[in-house]
């Protein structure tokens, strides 16, 4: 009984050193890329991700047309990101992301 109440206080301690927010912050962008016309799921598609003149993250999408992008919030540079997606075959989209 004496050693369960040592395990309940390092247990404790996990989980609030877990939760604290000081650490930099980090932004998830999930994306499904599909073509315009068909709506059919691109693979292998390049997306980039910028801000300002700089290019942050560079991802491939998978075999189902998912690109997952996990950017730091201190590299967005007046909370502004342009995203470029080349497909195969396809003209490449950029947009702009306020």
């Amino acid at each position: 009984m004496k050693h369960l109440i040592y395990i309940f206080i390092l247990l404790f301690f996990i989980q609030s050193n877990g939760q604290n927010t000081s650490e930099t912050s980090f932004l998830r962008l999930d994306l499904l890329i599909l073509e315009k016309t068909t709506k059919d799921t691109l693979v292998a598609s390049i997306v980039e991700l910028y801000s300002g003149e700089q290019k942050i993250e560079t991802d491939l999408s998978d075999l189902v047309g998912k690109s997952i992008l996990i950017v730091n919030s201190k590299d967005i540079i007046d909370n502004k990101i342009l995203l470029k997606i080349y497909g195969r075959k396809c003209k490449p989209f950029e947009t702009e992301l306020i």
